[in-house]
């Protein structure tokens, strides 16, 4: 059975992919303005010992100031902020479900390194971005965490073939790699991306983060924006740092976008590598 033929089965029948985790599902929902809410969240996170270490760890990091001594969950969270930690925790408890251990390219700590500086990125960016216009902290993470689900997925079913997507990252523009995804799989890792989010039900600015990444001016990303742009715009500053799904040059019109003044993106550029490079240390990478 070609890879083609393959996807489009498993696609078809989605439900046969393993259900959004119910850890992810009991935090996507909590309401997080009440003291109830707050008690539920930390009390979730520290059921799972993975989501807990990972969570303690990312606060004790430089990329958010001096590193200090935090050995509890709720500790991490006076530091990182409940909307950052529910975000995280969803995008661990979603890459976990659909992990294998395949020896692919694709591994745990590089997927999830490479979201953290997609989501870094995006929120250095936001930073900048006129108040009204500027989303929500945890939607920042959430998409960035998220946009390149589409992926995991692609490796749940067939390692061999994701290795053979991620090796053309280096090489290929975006026009490029979404024509080889298409000829090989005939759909994109976004639109994949797109159908578990819509089968896991996942907020639907998230979805057309997943769905539109690479194409910002579909009529059908106007729902996640100005998370879509951000994406976007992340990406494309981040190529020096092994993000490298196409690079296009960057415009003016994508600053102008978001609002921000194209004179000042040297020096956005240049804070976002930064905590880039703090993400990397960060994981030995």
């Amino acid at each position: 059975m070609n890879a083609s033929i393959q996807f489009k089965q498993a696609i078809e029948y989605i439900d046969s992919l393993p259900a959004m985790p119910v850890i992810a599902q009991k935090i996507l929902f909590l309401n997080l303005g009440t003291p109830e809410g707050e008690d539920k969240l930390l009390k979730l996170i520290e059921l799972d010992p993975a989501i807990s270490a990972k969570i303690i760890g990312l606060s004790k990091s430089t990329l958010y100031g001096s590193p200090g001594m935090i050995a509890s969950v709720k500790e991490a969270t006076m530091r990182l902020g409940l909307q950052t930690v529910k975000s995280v925790a969803i995008g661990l408890a979603t890459i976990e479900a659909l992990h294998k251990t395949t020896g692919s390219q694709l591994g745990k700590t590089e997927l999830w390194t490479r979201s953290i500086a997609v989501a870094m990125a995006m929120k250095v960016i936001a930073k900048h971005m006129p108040p009204r216009q500027r989303p929500l902290d945890d939607q920042i993470f959430l998409a960035g965490l998220l946009h390149d689900i589409g992926y995991i997925v692609i490796d749940y079913i067939s390692p061999m073939t994701c290795d053979s997507l991620l090796s053309h990252f280096d090489a290929e523009n975006d026009a490029e790699l979404l024509a080889l995804e298409k000829q090989v799989l005939s759909m994109s890792h976004g639109e994949i991306g797109g159908k578990l989010s819509a089968y896991w039900d996942l907020p639907e600015e998230i979805g057309a983060v997943v769905r539109f990444h690479h194409n910002k001016g579909h009529s059908g990303a106007e729902v996640g924006q100005p998370l879509v742009r951000l994406v976007y715009l992340a990406e494309r500053i981040l190529t020096p740092f092994g993000i490298k799904e196409g690079a296009p040059q960057i415009e003016q019109m994508d600053w102008l976008e978001l609002g921000i003044n194209p004179g000042k993106a040297e020096e956005i550029v240049n804070e976002v590598q930064q905590a880039a490079s703090n993400v990397n240390q960060f994981f030995h990478i």
